[in-house]
């Protein structure tokens, strides 16, 4: 939510250098052009060009964007075998094989295998949400390998 906050504070402010340009334009073709007041309005438009420059700089720095009724959750991936703690940050609305994903990138070795994840000795579906597999922050995320 607070992402949404600032891109229409961000949609705000290009709204108001758009206006303040064509206010500047309109003034440099009129007779009567003030230079001071070019001036200030060219100051303004400054600023609020490094306003913006700054609040699109916040937002790229979260690889997350949350929206209406999504939540960050951290999950820890567990494999006994290889004694592997793995954390995870993601959304509640993300489906479960997204994280199996980011595990491999970590532990490409363990995609050659057939596993199985456990939350309370329940078997998560690979393709719901964490939400609809009923995981929550900081849950421990079981992994088995299965043997064929």
């Amino acid at each position: 939510m607070k992402s949404l906050n600032q891109k229409t504070i961000i949609a705000q402010l290009e709204k108001e250098n758009h206006d303040l340009k064509a206010e500047i334009a309109q003034l440099k073709k009129s007779n009567n052009t003030n230079n001071s007041q070019v001036s200030d309005l060219y100051e303004d438009l400054k600023k609020k060009d490094k306003e913006i420059a700054e609040l699109k700089n916040k937002l790229s720095r979260f690889p997350f964007e949350l929206n209406n009724g999504e939540r960050l959750l951290s999950v820890i991936f567990y494999y006994k075998d290889k004694n592997i703690y793995h954390s995870i940050i993601c959304k509640n609305t993300d489906k479960f094989n997204r994280l199996e994903e980011k595990f491999y990138e970590q532990y490409p070795e363990l995609s050659e295998l057939e596993l199985r994840y456990k939350i309370n000795d329940k078997k998560i579906h690979r393709f719901k949400t964490l939400e609809e597999n009923l995981i929550k922050n900081s849950d421990i995320i079981n992994i088995e390998v299965l043997d064929y």
